[in-house]
């Protein structure tokens, strides 16, 4: 979101976004995304995934994030399947 400057859109918008550029969405707001994906779904809007980061990874932390990104992309290698939710591993 930072950077392309979507940090005050909607998750509504930051995801139409992340799916026009055919990637997953990276996110904390757990209860939203899923939401969000139900709705993308039901209104057969593109969708390339949500990765949930767990709380216990603080969201400035960004060098715990990025391993942990990379060991989810080494363990996924296809990537994520369209409306998929999955959490990212601590």
């Amino acid at each position: 979101c930072h950077e392309v400057d979507m940090v005050q859109a909607t998750g509504f918008d930051q995801l139409t976004l992340a799916a026009s550029d055919g990637r997953c969405m990276v996110t904390l707001n757990r209860d939203d995304f899923i939401a969000l994906t139900a709705q993308f779904f039901n209104d057969h809007r593109p969708h390339h995934g949500v990765l949930i980061l767990p709380h216990t990874i603080p969201g400035d932390n960004f060098n715990r994030i990025a391993a942990a990104l990379a060991g989810y992309a080494e363990r996924h290698p296809d990537g994520m399947q369209a409306y998929a939710i999955d959490f990212l591993d601590r």
